[in-house]
């Protein structure tokens, strides 16, 4: 058997409801297209709650068919820094 790993790109939900809303939507028709409460999805958007798989799929679906697209906005994650190696650490002596 064979394995495939899938790395995951994490959505950007309270921009992704954020432009819901500048696209049209109030809370109140997010909720009624998805059947989130409209409590729900403030708290996803305002406090950065992270929605269960079922719930941010319904999001994203309705994402998708306001913007006709299939690729959702995402987290931008920093570029990785270099990790501190000691062995090319710069010694500094202060008797030198």
């Amino acid at each position: 058997m064979m394995l495939i790993q899938v790395k995951a790109t994490p959505v950007d939900f309270p921009r992704l409801i954020t432009e819901l809303i500048a696209g049209g939507f109030s809370f109140s028709k997010i909720a009624a297209c998805t059947g989130i409460p409209k409590t729900t999805v403030k708290g996803y958007r305002n406090e950065g709650v992270e929605p269960s798989h079922s719930k941010g799929e319904r999001l994203i679906n309705l994402w998708c068919a306001m913007h006709q697209s299939n690729e959702p906005p995402t987290i931008k994650t920093p570029p990785k820094r270099t990790p501190y190696r000691p062995d090319n650490a710069i010694q500094l002596s202060l008797f030198d």
